[in-house]
């Protein structure tokens, strides 16, 4: 990750500052930039919505990037999640690849259909390169969100997982079920 910034001192006033952070989004010459949000769990991360659209379900970015959600569209599991209710802090673990064993590009999680937190896949996982082969190698994840414990919605705890590959996103089942 590269980071760069460039602020004269002088157009620096107290309390009346903002920063944004921005992301570069697409490929090719579809690049563009995007806003990246905070969640209340405090990383910057873009910030994500899962809609329908012609009866179908779609990952939307804050950039407006989509991804169709399709069966088979990615491999993995998530294999805990575990709810502090003392802190509201949910954090969920597994693995996620593209179907040739490539890292997925992200990982997304909602609960009860609210946007919790996103990451890329890069943790070792020498278990799945062993079946899958040594592009698998970093598929591993393990993110941490928080929930509004005080929300109605929230107390339910629906947990979906996906992983992004492109524009296509696949939902990602809980380790033996």
């Amino acid at each position: 990750m590269r980071f760069g910034a460039m602020v004269a001192p002088s157009a620096l006033r107290r309390g009346r500052n903002a920063v944004d952070v921005l992301a570069i989004a697409g490929e090719g010459g579809g690049r563009r930039f995007t806003t990246l949000s905070r969640p209340a769990g405090g990383r910057v991360t873009e910030s994500y919505r899962l809609v329908r659209r012609d009866g179908r379900e779609l990952l939307l970015t804050s950039g407006g990037t989509e991804a169709w959600v399709r069966p088979k569209a990615a491999l993995g599991v998530y294999e805990s999640i575990d709810l502090d209710y003392g802190s509201g802090s949910l954090a969920v673990g597994g693995w996620a690849t593209a179907p040739d064993g490539r890292g997925a590009d992200r990982v997304v999680v909602f609960v009860d259909g609210r946007f919790i937190v996103a990451g890329r896949p890069s943790r070792a996982r020498p278990d799945v390169a062993k079946r899958l082969g040594a592009e698998a190698r970093n598929s591993g994840f393990a993110l941490t969100g928080r929930i509004d414990l005080d929300s109605e919605v929230n107390r339910r705890s629906g947990a979906r997982v996906f992983a992004i590959v492109g524009h296509r996103a696949g939902e990602l089942g809980r380790a033996g079920s």
